[in-house]
C-alpha cells in the first residue's frame, strides 16, 4: 500500500544457530537506508510506515550465525552472513476515492438521519469507512465496510440533538490502510431544535391581519 509496507523474510535453516537477522531497504538509485530487526529466530515481519506512493524501492537482509562462541555463552558478532540479494517493491499511488456532494436529510419522525454522498469522480471504491457522531453525548456509530457502490447510509432510532458525520474511500480491501482521509464533519441538528435554529424562526408577518397578500 501507499504509506505501510510488510516486510517479511523466513530465517535460515535452524542448523545454522541464526540467533539474529536485520533487514534494510532503500528508494532504489539512493544510499539512503532504513533498517529492521528480526525476531529471535532470526524471521523477519515487519510493518513500516512512512513510505512515499508510487515509488520504486528494494530492500536486503543479512543473518548472524551460532560461532566461536565465548566463556560467557556468547556467540562471535563477526560470524554473520553478507548482505543478501536485493528484492525490489514498488509502493502503491494515493487513494483517490473521496466521495463528494455530501448532504444530510431525516426521515419526517425526526428518528433517523440518512447521510448522502456522490460516486467519487474517479469511480467506486472498494467500499467505505462511515463515521456517525452524537455531538451531545459523544456516542460514536461506524461502518467499516460499506459497499463501494452505495451513495447513502441511514441511521435509525436517534434522538432529537446535534449531530456529525464523516466518510472516506478505500481503495484496498476490508480493514486496508490504503484510503483517503476522512471528509470533513458534516453537521445536522434532528429534532425541534433545527425549526428553532433556522431562518424561518421568528417571523415578522405584515400587515397582520392580512388577506391575500402579506409581507415576511
Amino acid at each position: 500500500e501507499a504509506n505501510w509496507v510488510t516486510l517479511s523474510a523466513d530465517a535460515p535453516d535452524a542448523s545454522w544457530g541464526v540467533w539474529q537477522s536485520k533487514g534494510k531497504v532503500r528508494v532504489v538509485g539512493t544510499n539512503s537506508f532504513r533498517y529492521l530487526n528480526g525476531n529471535a529466530n532470526g524471521d523477519i515481519n515487519v510493518l513500516k510506515g512512512n513510505f512515499t506512493p508510487s515509488t520504486d524501492y528494494e530492500w536486503h537482509t543479512k543473518a548472524w550465525c551460532t560461532g566461536n562462541v565465548d566463556g560467557n555463552g556468547d556467540s562471535d558478532p563477526q560470524y554473520h552472513s553478507g548482505w543478501g540479494d536485493f528484492s525490489a517493491f514498488t509502493t502503491e499511488a494515493i487513494c483517490d476515492k473521496m466521495p463528494t456532494n455530501l448532504s444530510t436529510s431525516a426521515n419526517g419522525a425526526q428518528t433517523a438521519i440518512t447521510m448522502s454522498w456522490s460516486t467519487p469522480e474517479s469511480g467506486q471504491p472498494d467500499h467505505y469507512f462511515l463515521e456517525l457522531t452524537n455531538v451531545t453525548t459523544g456516542q460514536v456509530w461506524a461502518w467499516n465496510n460499506l459497499a463501494g457502490s452505495l451513495t447513502s447510509k441511514t441511521k435509525f432510532g436517534l434522538t432529537a440533538g446535534d449531530y456529525s458525520w464523516r466518510i472516506r474511500g478505500a481503495c484496498g480491501t476490508n480493514g486496508t490502510s490504503w484510503a483517503t482521509i476522512f471528509s470533513q464533519p458534516v453537521e445536522y441538528t434532528l429534532g425541534a431544535a433545527r425549526l428553532e435554529n433556522s431562518s424561518v424562526a421568528n417571523l415578522d408577518v405584515y400587515p397582520n391581519p392580512s388577506r391575500d397578500v402579506f409581507n415576511v
